[in-house]
């Protein structure tokens, strides 16, 4: 089954001392989410150690999204436990929000899947509003259409 990819997002999230990064693949069947670094959690050293893990953590998420970029869908969903994929019918919002000078991306669903919460993943988007909200919501619209929710 070879699907065609309509845009990706990369996009990270908070979680406990880490931050998550992922990429997420929009098809108009589905929504894939892969991650492409979990971090360590290891942030012992305060501001400073923080900075170097994220930049650790960044250049991770940038090689393995590399490497998916080689990869089908199937085969992304296969190289990591903690990838997943939504079927976009249980997809009932998708909201692309600014967010300072950045961007945030919820995507609700009508299940709960991988680490979602109550159907619900709130993302940050890699790149501030002026370079990306534009461009992602004219890849996003034609495959959520009336789901999809800017807030500019």
């Amino acid at each position: 089954m070879s699907e065609e990819v309509l845009g990706v997002i990369k996009v990270f999230r908070p979680a406990f001392m880490r931050q998550i990064h992922e990429n997420l693949y929009f098809t108009l069947d589905r929504t894939v989410v892969a991650r492409t670094s979990g971090g360590k959690g290891r942030m012992l050293f305060g501001a400073v150690g923080g900075a170097i893990e994220g930049a650790i953590q960044y250049q991770e998420a940038k090689k393995k999204g590399e490497q998916y970029s080689q990869l089908s869908l199937e085969d992304i969903l296969k190289a990591d436990k903690n990838n997943y994929a939504i079927s976009n019918s249980e997809i009932t919002e998708v909201e692309l929000k600014k967010f300072g000078k950045g961007t945030k991306l919820n995507i609700k669903t009508s299940t709960k899947h991988g680490r979602a919460m109550y159907g619900e993943t709130k993302w940050y988007v890699e790149g501030a509003w002026k370079d990306i909200g534009e461009k992602h919501e004219n890849m996003l619209r034609p495959i959520f259409k009336d789901r999809l929710i800017v807030k500019k």
